[in-house]
This record gives structure tokens, C-alpha cells and sequence, in this order.
């Protein structure tokens, strides 16, 4: 009997400065201790391309057959399907709203809002009132804002990290989840409201505005983020599944230096984390 497939897909995004996609490319790893001969994948990928070997599939109607003894096959492709979470940046300049564009080389207070939306959800009849339970995804937010052009940098939620030339600024937040839980979480789960953040506010004071690299990760599990994100060879790694672009490479770089500034308060919102998890099927079933 043929051995259990296993499929693993990361989706990454490159945003133009407002936060719409510009581009989605998807890498799919499978694994069968037995071989993935006759295995079929479905997809709604194109410009498909094995990564790691010179076998090519067949792809018909939606579906992507492969017909090879390796235990494992890496492919990329690309896609116009809407992520699974979006974002859109809005930035202001001593309050105005502008465009990234209309804000080049100007000076004075900015404030980057990026909010984060959670495109994975079902309808659930809780209490005889439906309502949306999204995906639970924990998604990390961080800003490299150059010294030479940012001063005073805060982040509510998050943290700051500065060196002699850079200043990190990262938080985390769980899009859909105010929402899902919204009048429901009472007790020790209460607290787990303050995590529920739907967006990120960065503020800084900007000297001849330049456009700072954003990036952000999202995961539904928070040790599977802070895993990936944390290897010392994170860029290697990522350098085997991306598109053949140098931003995925110099992002993948980037993120792995956020989480780990953020270490100190990943502890504390796992061990939060952990709580909600266990207390999501009984805050549930209580509210039923």
C-alpha cells in the first residue's frame, strides 16, 4: 500500500506600497516515504516548475500528476487566487493621508498603518446567532526604517530594535480573531483580547522621506512561524522554494532578524497563545 501523502505550501507575496499584490508565487513541497509515482496534486497553480529534479509533470483540468520514485518533490508556480491573508498600508504625513509616492522626500510626523485581512473563514451557528469564525493566524509585521531618515520610532504592541544605521520595528497580531470571539472569552481567556490586533500602527519622524522595506509573515501555527523564521539558515532555505527573485532571499533574511528581536515577547504571547488554544473548542462549545 502506498504510504500517506503529505503536502506543505507557503505562498509569497510582493506588495506594492499600498499593500495590493503585485505578485503570488507558491511553492508546494510533497513528501511519500513510498514514492510519489501516479501521486496527483490538486492546484490551481500555472507556470509550474519542479525545483529540485528534472522530472515534469502532467497537468490537466486543474490537477498535477507526478510519476517519479523520489520520496519528495519540490515545485513552484504562480497564482491569482486571493491569499489567505491580504493587506492594505495607509500612510499619513502630521495627519494628512497620502499615497507612499506623494510622500517621497517630505519631512514630518508618519504614521504607517498596516491592517491585516483574514480571508479564511466559516459560518457557525454559536449562542442561535451566526457568526464568523475565522482561521486562527498569527502574523508577524516588520518595518526597516534607515536612521538617516527615521527618528523616533514607536510601535504600540510591538518593539524597536536600532543598530548605527537601521531601526527594526515589529509586532504581531491575529487578524479575524476579535471578531470570531468577540462577547465570548470571559476568565484567565480575556486577556487574550489585547493579542487580537487586526492591524499595526508604526509612527516615526521622517527627514526626506524614503519608502522603508516592509515585510510580513503569517502562519496558523505560531512555533511553525517562529521556526521557520529562526534558523540560522533561513536564507538558504528559502533560497530553494523562491521564484528566482533576490527580494525573497533579502525579505526571508529580514523577518528571521524580527522574530528574533521579538523573542522576549513571543514567550510571553505563547504561553497566551497556548491558553487560547486549548480554550477555543470550550469557549465555543460553552457559548453554543
Amino acid at each position: 500500500a502506498q504510504s500517506p501523502v503529505t503536502k506543505d505550501e507557503t505562498v509569497y507575496l510582493i506588495l506594492n506600497p499600498d499593500g495590493s499584490v503585485k505578485q503570488q508565487t507558491v511553492s508546494d513541497w510533497l513528501h511519500c516515504d513510498s514514492g510519489l509515482a501516479g501521486v496527483e496534486d490538486t492546484t490551481c497553480l500555472t507556470d509550474v516548475v519542479n525545483l529540485k529534479s528534472d522530472v515534469v509533470p502532467s497537468v490537466s483540468d486543474g490537477k498535477i500528476t507526478w510519476d517519479t520514485q523520489d520520496t519528495d518533490v519540490y515545485y513552484q508556480g504562480t497564482a491569482d487566487k486571493t491569499p489567505p491573508v491580504t493587506a492594505s498600508v495607509r500612510w499619513t504625513l502630521d495627519g494628512e493621508e497620502m499615497t507612499a509616492e506623494e510622500l517621497a522626500g517630505k519631512s514630518g510626523h508618519v504614521k504607517l498603518t498596516i491592517s491585516l485581512q483574514n480571508n479564511e473563514k466559516q459560518t457557525r451557528t454559536i449562542g442561535g446567532e451566526q457568526r464568523d469564525v475565522y482561521t486562527p493566524f498569527v502574523a508577524l509585521v516588520a518595518a526597516d526604517l534607515p536612521r538617516e531618515h527615521f527618528s523616533g520610532v514607536a510601535v504600540p504592541h510591538g518593539t524597536v530594535q536600532t543598530d548605527s544605521q537601521n531601526q527594526l520595528a515589529c509586532a504581531a497580531a491575529m487578524p479575524g480573531m476579535r471578531a470570531t470571539f468577540d462577547g465570548l472569552l470571559t476568565g484567565r481567556l480575556k486577556g487574550l483580547q489585547d493579542y487580537f490586533l487586526d492591524e499595526v500602527v508604526i509612527e516615526a519622524d521622517a527627514e526626506d522621506f524614503v519608502m522603508p522595506t516592509l515585510l510580513i509573515a503569517a502562519s496558523t501555527s505560531l512555533d511553525e512561524l517562529e521556526e521557520q523564521l529562526d534558523v540560522p539558515d533561513v536564507d538558504g532555505e528559502i533560497g530553494e522554494l523562491r521564484s528566482g527573485t533576490q527580494q525573497l532571499d533579502d525579505g526571508a533574511a529580514q523577518l528571521a532578524e524580527a522574530a528574533g528581536l521579538l523573542n522576549g515577547k513571543m514567550g510571553e504571547f505563547a504561553s497566551q497563545y497556548n491558553a487560547f488554544d486549548a480554550g477555543v473548542d470550550a469557549a465555543l462549545a460553552g457559548s453554543a
